[in-house]
């Protein structure tokens, strides 16, 4: 319960401050992975995925490859290895992505 709470104020919080355009929440939520702010990057990148329109821009594979990431970074496996075999239906010419799907545990 505690996780959903928190996921959901980060949730609300974000749609505040950023808005919905898909991009500044993918550029947010990629300023938050590498910070190591995981939950917050994942509520930014699903808040993208959401929101995701072909003409924002951005690919959509590449929000669930980084949601993917910032899920394996908390040790949630199957959220990632979820995250990361959607990013590879969309894109299956990527090795890149079949590389991080291996190596989820």
């Amino acid at each position: 319960m505690r996780r959903f709470i928190l996921f959901y104020l980060l949730t609300v919080s974000a749609l505040f401050i950023y808005g919905d355009h898909p991009e500044t929440l993918y550029k947010k939520g990629q300023e938050a992975l590498k910070s190591h702010r995981y939950e917050e990057a994942i509520s930014l990148f699903t808040l993208a995925i959401r929101n995701y329109r072909e003409s924002s821009g951005i690919c959509l594979h590449c929000l669930y490859r980084d949601r993917g990431r910032a899920n394996c970074n908390l040790n949630r496996s199957n959220l990632a290895l979820s995250d990361l075999t959607r990013a590879l239906e969309l894109d299956p010419e990527n090795r890149t992505l079949n590389r991080w799907r291996g190596t989820v545990r």
